[in-house]
């Protein structure tokens, strides 16, 4: 029971850090419509006013060292006041996963 809650504990800590690390990351001109995390990635689909806002962000997580392996799904205009295009993207957490920790006692 000791080790299953070290490895929650170690998993709350990765989300927090990653979901804090992605505030920073976040211009103002992009907001999520989902994000998800599983294991050691991270998914999310999302709304841009603009392409430099896109940009932006998808500098800004390419050039983390948190992440790796950065992919865009798809990038698409959209309909929903606001936005210029909607994108989704995947990403490895690097070195966050607490399944790597597993065999450390």
């Amino acid at each position: 029971q000791v080790s299953q809650a070290k490895i929650a504990l170690e998993s709350q800590d990765v989300i927090s850090k990653v979901m804090n690390n992605i505030i920073q990351i976040t211009p103002s001109e992009v907001w999520y419509d989902r994000i998800t995390i599983s294991n050691n990635t991270l998914s999310l689909t999302a709304y841009a006013s603009s392409l430099q806002g896109f940009g932006k962000f998808l500098s800004g997580i390419q050039s983390n060292s948190l992440y790796s392996g950065v992919r865009v799904g798809k990038i698409e205009s959209s309909a929903t006041k606001g936005a210029q295009m909607q994108f989704d993207v995947s990403l490895t957490i690097a070195n966050a996963s607490p399944g790597k920790s597993r065999g450390k006692k």
